[in-house]
């Protein structure tokens, strides 16, 4: 129903050693074949919101491509930087979040969220109990 464009997911995790990472990587439904991912510690400016785009191995499809204008990727990058901001300001509340897939639209056109997935910290806990419990069960 979005209009179309290049498929990206965004997302943030929280590494144990590292803190909470911002994730960006090409491919929407293709991501798992792809394996086409960035990473980067929180939180992200705008520029390096930017450089983490053209760390992506098929960077090159956010440029015109195959008839396609640019993408808007200074959307994208605005995106991340208050994905990273929200992150930051409910770290005690939001184990992981995930938008996937991330309409990346044509440049000066804006990105369409079309799924999100947020996992709150108290159910990850949860979830990880009932997994220590199983195990003791067996």
């Amino acid at each position: 129903m979005a209009p179309a464009g290049r498929e990206l997911i965004l997302g943030v995790n929280r590494d144990p050693r590292w803190g909470p990472l911002l994730m960006v990587g090409l491919g929407g439904v293709l991501v798992e074949a792809l394996h086409d991912l960035v990473l980067a510690p929180l939180p992200l400016d705008r520029n390096a919101a930017m450089s983490l785009l053209y760390r992506l191995k098929g960077a090159a499809v956010l440029a015109p491509f195959r008839g396609m204008p640019a993408a808007d990727t200074e959307a994208l990058a605005d995106l991340m930087v208050r994905l990273s901001q929200f992150a930051l300001d409910h770290a005690d509340a939001i184990a992981q979040i995930e938008l996937n897939p991330v309409i990346v639209h044509g440049k000066g056109d804006g990105v369409s969220v079309v799924d999100a997935l947020i996992i709150k910290q108290a159910a990850q806990q949860a979830e990880r109990r009932g997994a220590v419990n199983r195990r003791k069960i067996q």
